[in-house]
């Protein structure tokens, strides 16, 4: 697994590229201030780092399902395999954050710590690149793909929704959804 994942060694650089970029381009548009604690800002980075973790995660299981069902048939242990993947995976999510958040960070300045702000982000791309990997063991690579980017889009819709008159059933799913605690974690950690 280690060896396949050097031979990916320039996506991976692609991937970080794009996190670079999305951090400048979303650093220079989100602005905080003291009313909305950065809200907006936030809002748009957990969808952009939500979107790009979950189509950097589908490579991890969908690229090798007939590698994966072969090796399967003749004994492997399927824990073995998810877990040596996961394992492998750790790096980009350790680092993906880490990226995103030095141009967000250089150009935004929010209020909150930076160690604040990587261990939020650090739990996002870990939730959704479990997410992602759910979607790609399950899935053929097309619908994959459009769910991990209509997740997102739609959760943190469903997450900021707010109309008193259907509160009930929109708070209850709305509480289910995991950009909801990523966007209380961030306005958290910035109203510090």
């Amino acid at each position: 697994v280690g060896k396949q994942r050097l031979r990916e060694a320039r996506t991976q650089a692609v991937d970080f590229l794009i996190l670079l970029l999305a951090g400048v381009c979303l650093g220079t548009l989100a602005k905080v201030s003291d009313e909305s604690f950065g809200a907006t800002g936030y809002t748009y980075t957990v969808i952009a780092v939500s979107l790009l973790s979950k189509i950097a995660a589908l490579r991890s299981f969908s690229l090798d399902k007939l590698h994966y069902w072969r090796e399967s048939a003749s004994g492997m242990s399927s824990l073995a395999y998810f877990l040596s993947k996961d394992t492998v995976d750790h790096f980009s999510t350790l680092i993906k954050p880490l990226v995103y958040l030095s141009m967000f960070y250089f150009f935004n300045n929010p209020r909150s710590s930076f160690t604040d702000n990587y261990f939020v982000l650090l739990c996002l791309v870990y939730c959704v690149t479990g997410i992602a990997y759910v979607l790609a063991i399950f899935l053929e690579p097309g619908p994959a793909q459009l769910w991990s980017v209509l997740l997102p889009v739609v959760l943190t819709l469903l997450a900021t929704y707010e109309n008193e008159e259907d509160s009930t059933y929109v708070a209850f799913l709305s509480d289910l959804c995991y950009t909801k605690w990523a966007l209380e974690a961030f306005v958290i950690s910035n109203a510090k």
